[in-house]
């Protein structure tokens, strides 16, 4: 009852048309998504966006990764370039906000898949960092001194608390100006740089990692961010968010996490998002009775831009079958808790 899958989505169909689907993530992440040599990726996101793809009806050969950057991940996903994005992406941060309520392509978010908190990598002896234990110390910093990532809730975050600071494409690059001293950005992305980087404090001496500063106060809780108006791509989107979750945090973050940030750190606890399997069973009747394409034929459907056809043309018979695989493993879990779906 109340079943939904792949083909059951225009917009999903639209993608197996194209043969691939294309998911925008970070390149310079360790820990969470990096691209570890040309074509190869790895990362607790990386995992997760496999999952999802998966139940999609996309096998990992057909999954297709785009480096995208804080500033570009609205905009990728908007214009089709990227099919759904991955990169840690605030759920209620102001580019997440402001795309929501985008007047011609809004987007929606899925979530949320991990929460952290905003912290600083500060350059220096642990007992100069010591003396660095909040906002109000890194304030003393010269303008240039400090490092975000344009477009980013830390940028956000140090505007509202008036810390004069300077911005590049990605905390990478940050990390890479012999200026900066302190770069401000998500906790566990901090950690995955400092395991990275190293930094000499002069010519000659020995490498060293920098030092973590939690800014207290602060939450920082990732979705997935797809285009909005599609409810069944919504729900397989949750359904496959906590598939492997412990698994791939012990995987790919704790170690680096314990090494990097704290010995004591712990996986964070997340309240993963109810999955609406009625408002996608619903989504899947409005397109199949309603949908306006051919007059003729109701059993069509199409998304803006898509030709009428058969409702199930697009979607080849290897996906039909990993798509069954996972709509059916997904609907026995939800049958357990269908009042809260």
């Amino acid at each position: 009852m109340f079943s939904v899958s792949p083909e059951d989505s225009p917009q999903i169909r639209q993608i197996h048309g194209k043969g691939t689907i294309k998911v925008g993530v970070k390149a310079d992440q360790p820990g969470l998504a990096s691209e570890t040599t040309p074509g190869q990726w790895q990362g607790f996101e990386i995992d997760l966006a496999y999952n999802i793809a998966a139940g999609l009806g996309f096998p990992r050969h057909k999954v297709k990764f785009r480096a995208v950057e804080t500033k570009d991940r609205d905009r990728l996903l908007q214009s089709g370039e990227v099919d759904f994005v991955l990169a840690t992406w605030t759920m209620d941060g102001s580019q997440a906000t402001k795309a929501r309520k985008h007047a011609s392509v809004p987007l929606s978010f899925v979530g949320p898949y991990f929460k952290t908190s905003l912290s600083a990598l500060v350059w220096g002896t642990e007992e100069g960092v010591a003396s660095v234990e909040g906002i109000d110390d890194i304030r003393e910093y010269d303008r240039d001194r400090i490092c975000t990532a344009v477009g980013s809730t830390s940028e956000d975050y140090l505007k509202k608390e008036d810390v004069d600071h300077t911005t590049k494409a990605s905390y990478q690059q940050c990390w890479n100006d012999e200026n900066v001293h302190v770069v401000i950005t998500d906790e566990i992305i901090l950690a995955g740089l400092n395991q990275m980087n190293d930094y000499r404090t002069g010519e000659g001496e020995e490498a060293k990692k920098g030092h973590v500063v939690r800014l207290a106060g602060t939450v920082e809780s990732y979705g997935v961010g797809l285009t909005a108006g599609d409810p069944i791509f919504e729900y397989l989107t949750c359904r496959a968010i906590p598939k492997d979750w412990e698994s791939n945090v012990s995987t790919n973050l704790e170690e680096m996490a314990k090494k990097h940030l704290d010995s004591e750190w712990t996986r964070p606890t997340v309240k993963f998002p109810e999955c609406s399997r009625l408002d996608a069973w619903k989504y899947k009747m409005r397109n199949f009775f309603f949908w306006p394409c051919c007059a003729t034929d109701r059993n069509v459907a199409r998304t803006p831009g898509m030709e009428c056809g058969p409702r199930h043309s697009a979607m080849p018979p290897q996906a039909h079958s990993a798509s069954h695989s996972a709509s059916h493993s997904a609907s026995h879990s939800a049958s357990r808790a269908a009042s809260s779906d």
